[in-house]
């Protein structure tokens, strides 16, 4: 990469009739870019025409090599937007206004945000270098996209809500609750076992004692009703 680095620093060096050279490499986690990060990576340059930056003209795109330098030759006298941008990661500085000038100098000043095109920001060195944003590197939509059982899903919407992870703890003690007791404390769970039988049976008693009482009160009913009708 090094090698790289060298090569288009000269580059940039050596003026052209046609127009000059806009050169950059982007540094990215690890020794090595992958094939991945050549195709996620993308460089344009666009011609500001106007003062107010609302015409456009020439589009260009380039594309780094493996060492992550990129070139843009025969560029003519004028001002460009220069953005660079790569799906995965933030890199700074985003975006850049380049100036070529009389004899193909070339002026690259960063471009902030809400930033009026005429108001220049601080000039970049040249070869442009581009590197993730230290305060947010990785875009995090990327990693939206695949979220974990914990992230979305009915999982997540209990375990993120208080009031349902609460109940939901609740319903898995009353569960296992019965099991563990009996485990460990078999007389205890034989107790409740017999306590558990005699509500029932209990319950049982008392729904037939009401209904014995029940069809006792509509017999006394229906027996005084046939006995007005016989007076009658």
């Amino acid at each position: 990469m090094q090698l790289g680095r060298i090569g288009i620093i000269l580059t940039s060096l050596i003026p052209f009739v046609i127009g000059a050279t806009v050169s950059g490499f982007i540094e990215l986690p690890g020794d090595e870019l992958t094939n991945l990060d050549l195709v996620h990576t993308s460089i344009e340059l666009l011609e500001i025409q106007g003062a107010q930056s609302n015409s456009i003209g020439l589009k260009r795109n380039a594309h780094i090599n493996s060492e992550g330098v990129f070139n843009f030759h025969d560029i003519p006298k004028g001002s460009y937007l220069l953005s660079v941008s790569h799906i995965e990661y933030n890199l700074v500085p985003f975006k850049s206004r380049v100036d070529v000038l009389e004899n193909d100098e070339v002026k690259v000043h960063l471009v902030q945000a809400a930033q009026k095109w005429d108001d220049k920001g601080p000039e970049i060195p040249q070869p442009i270098r581009f590197i993730p944003n230290t305060k947010f590197p990785e875009r995090q939509y990327i990693k939206n996209r695949s979220p974990g059982i914990l992230e979305s899903g009915p999982i997540a919407t209990v375990v993120n809500n208080p009031l349902y992870l609460a109940m939901a703890f609740l319903a898995i003690i009353a569960v296992v609750a019965p099991y563990l007791l009996e485990k460990f404390d078999p007389e205890t769970a034989k107790l409740l076992k017999e306590q558990k039988a005699q509500r029932n049976v209990n319950s049982s008693a008392a729904a037939l004692k009401a209904a014995e009482s029940l069809n006792f009160d509509l017999g006394e009913k229906i027996g005084s009703s046939r006995a007005s009708k016989v007076n009658r």
